[in-house]
């Protein structure tokens, strides 16, 4: 006779065997090759409901409630996550990209409901084409994601940090509709509208449409310096700064059955802006353009077969053009004119199996291909075929959590005339979390994950910024941190604290830095640079009476970014371009019974524009003030939107890229109505 124990043996047993038939046949299409090279892409932060901070890591930085962050775009709202950085090149139409622990922004995956975003030419995300209106939460994690949620594309395992933007989905429970139109304007001839519109069409199928126009013409007073302190000054105008944009996107959701689920998203985007030059002295004109289209449609289905396995799969075809002209070009031609087309095509399909009550694995297998065209001479015509295998692994057990992850990239570069070039590794990463007290949230968290980064399309072939000697990345990343959270006072008291400690490694980093405009980078490959650092961040909110609640944001980081690759080199123990050693924001919004009041402060440390860290490199520390005030009403099914904003209220014309800089103070104003 079997006894129990055996019997529960036995079949705990045979789920093993299953699932690892399933990753064997899933595995079995992964080709070999010959060289070791992993791309990898970035992330971001995290927001999340009071009930969900139960579990928490000081990887994981969530926030829900923005309504006292003066933001017209997400980059606005990003700023706000302690280790984040946001690039910002400039207005309302610069590219805005964001960076984790001075990794870069090639390391910060962005998933946008669930399916990754790409951009093959740059490898950077621009966040500045998502739209802020219809956003229904931001989440960062730091590693390759496997908090709470193994059951994801292999590409986001692929990541050094995630960056996830989840749109709203229709919760249309008392109507069948739901339409959002707002209107926002600002100084310097800011206009925006936007529409927000939600339909249940029958119990199961649920539509959401949304579409935003903006127009800035930009062109802001500055100060311009011509020499030190002592010297001149005149008050100039930002020029060809201008920005038309529009932007579309339509979910469809179908809820087939309990067990079956589809989505549909698509989207457009469109922009016609100008290219605003540095302020180099005594020639403030420009005359740089940029358009840009890119669209995409991807759809995701999953199947639950049972409570202890489910499969989802994506599909999704990615399509964007970039043309550049510089009509003041020295060449023949007098001008320069690039198009540049990129495509992807990308497929994945995931399994995640439950084998025992305390440990589930998941394997998912992502194939996608890239290329891109140009209308350059002895343009490469690059094309990229990609294969990632992922399998992970969490096990739970009373305060311990245990996840764990392998991915498998393999990498084919066919380029025009030249030598293709195949490329694999295999990269692990785990991550620990100990709940160290019984009752409250209390955790202790241990990372480490490896990066293995190609150089993209944009680094080794563009016109006037590639630079075909570059060397892959490689990173070495390693965190420990700790977690607090605690309600007090019958709950009219909140409080998360945390703070993170973290080493990374990287040789060979590939770093970006604009030169003669916005366009027009240098590729850079800075041997080997160690990077530590720590990011304090706490969030207060209390219930003072039924008239008041008070929130209060406050995130410290410091880091140091240094390159350490010739001894005998001038730059030898320098901190690398861009990279604050110290960063501090913070946030205060007063909810009152009628109205909200609220203040942002953004203060951003000394850094260097280039890789010597001499004072004639430097660049000053800034500090950006903003205050807000916002009313909603109500009106049995109608509500009347209406906010004000005053920004940058010290009326510094601060420079987050050198000679580059941003508007002084400023106003905004919103308005809308939601039926």
């Amino acid at each position: 006779m079997i006894d129990r124990k055996e019997k529960r043996s036995l079949k705990s047993k045979k789920k093993v065997h299953q699932f690892l038939g399933m990753l064997i046949f899933v595995g079995f299409g992964v080709c070999k090759a010959q060289d070791t090279i992993q791309q990898r892409v970035l992330q971001g932060v995290t927001v999340e409901s009071e009930a969900v901070r139960e579990e928490m890591s000081a990887q994981k930085q969530t926030l829900w409630d923005w309504s006292y962050l003066h933001a017209l775009q997400i980059s606005d709202a990003v700023k706000f996550i302690s280790g984040m950085a946001v690039k910002d090149y400039g207005g309302t139409g610069g590219i805005k990209t964001v960076s984790v622990h001075s990794l870069g922004a090639n390391h910060t995956a962005v998933c946008y409901d669930g399916v990754p975003l790409s951009d093959c030419q740059s490898g950077q995300i621009d966040i500045g084409k998502l739209s802020f209106e219809n956003l229904h939460s931001l989440s960062v994690e730091i590693g390759t994601g496997q908090y709470n949620d193994i059951f994801k594309p292999a590409r986001l395992f692929a990541s050094a940090n995630i960056l996830s933007v989840e749109t709203r989905k229709p919760s249309l429970l008392q109507k069948p509709y739901r339409v959002q139109l707002l209107f926002k304007a600002g100084a310097y001839t800011l206009l925006n509208p936007s529409l927000l519109a939600e339909f249940r069409l029958s119990k199961k199928i649920t539509l959401s449409i949304s579409g935003e126009y903006l127009y800035d013409k930009g062109n802001f007073p500055y100060v311009q310096s011509y020499g030190g302190a002592d010297d001149s000054v005149s008050i100039e105008r930002r020029n060809n700064a201008d920005v038309r944009l529009a932007r579309g996107e339509i979910n469809f959701f179908y809820a087939i059955n309990a067990k079956n689920d589809w989505q549909i998203k698509g989207y457009f985007f469109h922009t016609n802006k100008g290219l605003p030059g540095a302020t180099i002295l005594y020639n403030p004109i420009s005359k740089q353009r940029i358009w840009e289209n890119n669209c995409f449609l991807q759809s995701q289905y999953q199947h639950v077969f049972s409570n202890q396995l489910k499969y989802k799969m994506l599909i999704k075809f990615n399509y964007a053009y970039l043309r550049y002209l510089d009509p003041l070009f020295l060449n023949a031609e007098h001008k320069l004119d690039n198009q540049y087309v990129q495509k992807e095509y990308y497929l994945s399909n995931m399994l995640e199996y439950k084998i025992l009550r305390s440990l589930k694995m998941s394997i998912a297998q992502d194939f996608f291909v890239n290329s891109m065209t140009a209308n350059v001479v002895d343009f490469a015509f690059p094309v990229r075929y990609n294969i990632l295998t992922n399998i992970s692994a969490v096990y739970r057990h009373k305060f311990l959590k245990i996840s764990a992850s392998a991915l498998y990239t393999f990498a084919l570069d066919t380029p025009k005339n030249e030598k293709k070039t195949q490329f694999h590794r295999l990269t692990p990463s785990v991550n620990v979390d100990f709940k160290l007290l019984k009752k409250d949230s209390l955790y202790l968290n241990l990372l480490y994950d490896n990066i293995f980064r190609l150089p993209t399309f944009n680094d080794m072939y563009y016109q006037l910024v590639g630079n075909r000697d570059l060397k892959p990345e490689i990173v070495h990343q390693i965190a420990v941190g700790l977690s607090f959270y605690k309600s007090l006072i019958n709950s009219k008291l909140h409080i998360r604290l945390s703070a993170n400690f973290y080493y990374n490694t990287v040789r060979d980093k590939i770093v970006a830095i604009p030169t003669k405009n916005l366009f027009v980078w240098s590729m850079f490959n800075f041997g080997k640079v160690n990077i530590w650092g720590a990011d304090v961040s706490s969030e207060w909110g209390v219930f003072a009476c039924k008239y008041l609640k008070i929130k209060i944001l406050a995130n410290y980081s410091w880091q140091v970014a240094k390159d350490f690759t010739d001894i005998l080199s001038s730059t030898y123990g320098h901190q690398i371009p861009y990279t604050p050693q110290h960063t501090f924001v913070a946030g205060l919004g007063l909810h009152f019974k009628w109205f909200t009041v609220s203040y942002n402060l953004l203060a951003v440390g000394s850094r260097y524009k280039l890789a010597q860290n001499t004072e004639i490199n430097r660049l000053e520390p800034y500090f950006d003030h903003s205050v807000g005030i916002s009313k909603n009403l109500k009106f049995n099914k109608l509500e009347i939107l209406f906010a004000m904003e005053g920004l940058n209220l010290a009326n510094k014309n601060y420079q987050i890229v050198a000679n580059f800089p941003v508007a002084g103070i400023s106003w905004r104003i919103k308005t809308g109505i939601i039926f």
